[in-house]
Formats: structure tokens, C-alpha cells, sequence
């Protein structure tokens, strides 16, 4: 995709940018998703790319959801809880 290798602007390295919290029409700021809760999210065991989505379908050096927010403008619509450990 087109994400993959990319640098964002304003995202510092490391992928802690200022996207930690989103504002939704209401005026209301909740916290962003967090990508390792989401069943969608994945590790790529690629040092340039380690992280990945597999909702959006790219890799990046950043969390997905701070990718899709300072790309889109808008939080990932695509956040699924995952589910706990089968025993």
C-alpha cells in the first residue's frame, strides 16, 4: 500500500506523536484506540516496519492508529477488542 516506508510529517520517531487523543463531532476528546488491544494489529518482524493493520491492510514504524489519524484526520473506525486467551 501506499503507507508502507513512508515518514509522516509531525510524527516524531518512535511513534509517540500528538495523536494520543481524538476529538469526536461532540466536542468531547476520548483516548485514541490502542493498537495492542486490537485483534487487528500485528508485529511484521520487520525492523523498518514493525508494526502493521491488518484492517487497513499496511505496515509502519508507528502505531496504525496514529498513522490513520495523521493521515486521515479521523481515528480508526476499525478497532476490534481481542479476545481474551482460550484455557
Amino acid at each position: 500500500m501506499g503507507l508502507q516506508g513512508e515518514r509522516l510529517a509531525g510524527l516524531p520517531e518512535g511513534g509517540k506523536g500528538e495523536g494520543s487523543m481524538t476529538e469526536v463531532k461532540t466536542g468531547q476528546i476520548r483516548p485514541a484506540p490502542d493498537c495492542l488491544k486490537c485483534r487487528h494489529y500485528f508485529i511484521t518482524h520487520d525492523p523498518q516496519q514493525p508494526r502493521g493493520c491488518r484492517a487497513y491492510g499496511f505496515k509502519s514504524r508507528e502505531l496504525p492508529a496514529q498513522v490513520v489519524l495523521a493521515t486521515s484526520g479521523l481515528p480508526c473506525h476499525f478497532f476490534t477488542p481481542r479476545l481474551p486467551p482460550q484455557q
